[in-house]
């Protein structure tokens, strides 16, 4: 059986890139500028899919460099629920109403959400650009003495994409048992139900939502991004890829697991 296992902090913090390339000078089959490749970018599940030697010489040489780390089996790290996407959300004081697509509204116990995520999180943008010409064209009519010109008009459509990487505001919410998590995106959101308070600048309407979220679960967790929203700057976390972004998620989920073990 071939293990795989991944590399984990203890804590939630940043490390800095040039303590993982060091790091990761000695390890099996890797070089020290396998660390920016190889590494998610999560503060919190640094490196996943380590074979018994890799990984055991990883946490050797963050070890030496003062940072404590904990080598997970993969099979043992909390697993995602599929993302269901959510448009519309009611705060009220007794429970989250929630816009099912399929099931419609559904009021939800705040003491069943059980995590809350927020941050900025760059994704690929895709941009189609329609160009359309017109070109006049000429075909003779053959007659008896010669042929007759006849001009027509012809249009040309072209179509052309173009991907780009741009930064998107978005939400997880997981309810207890972690079989629920609802996904949201801020530029496809109705903010609306959220009351007076909505402008129409998206970003104050996002911390808005997630204030508002968090106000009535103080008992959920919280990953970063959540924490510096409702921060009195209201200042947002930057994830430069989405997989970081949701392997805090799944870091939280197993701290979570952790703490009730002990």
């Amino acid at each position: 059986m071939n293990q795989r296992f991944a590399i984990v902090r203890t804590i939630l913090e940043p490390l800095a890139v040039e303590t993982l390339r060091r790091a990761f000078c000695g390890i099996p089959g890797m070089a020290s500028y396998d660390a920016s490749m190889v590494c998610n970018e999560s503060d919190g599940i640094l490196c996943r899919n380590f074979s018994p030697d890799q990984a055991a010489a990883l946490q050797a040489n963050l070890k030496a460099e003062g940072v404590d780390v904990k080598i997970v089996d993969e099979s043992q790290l909390p697993v995602l629920p599929p993302g269901k996407i959510i448009r519309w959300i009611q705060i009220k004081p007794e429970a989250l109403v929630v816009e099912d697509l399929l099931k419609g509204q559904i009021a939800i116990a705040w003491e069943q959400v059980r995590l809350i995520a927020a941050g900025s999180v760059q994704l690929a943008k895709i941009s189609r650009d329609k160009k359309v010409t017109e070109q006049v064209k000429v075909n003779y009519a053959h007659v008896l003495y010669g042929g007759v010109p006849l001009p027509h008009r012809e249009t040309k459509v072209e179509y052309s994409a173009k991907e780009s990487m741009d930064w998107f505001l978005r939400a997880e919410l997981i309810l207890a048992g972690d079989a629920i998590r609802y996904s949201l995106e801020a530029e496809n959101f109705n903010f609306n139900p959220l009351g007076e308070a909505v402008t129409t600048e998206l970003a104050g309407n996002f911390c808005l939502l997630v204030r508002g979220l968090a106000a009535h679960a103080p008992k959920a967790r919280m990953n970063r991004g959540v924490k510096a929203i409702v921060s009195d700057a209201c200042e947002f976390v930057y994830y430069p890829r989405k997989n970081a972004f949701l392997d805090e998620l799944v870091w939280l989920l197993w701290r979570a697991q952790e703490e009730r073990r002990e």
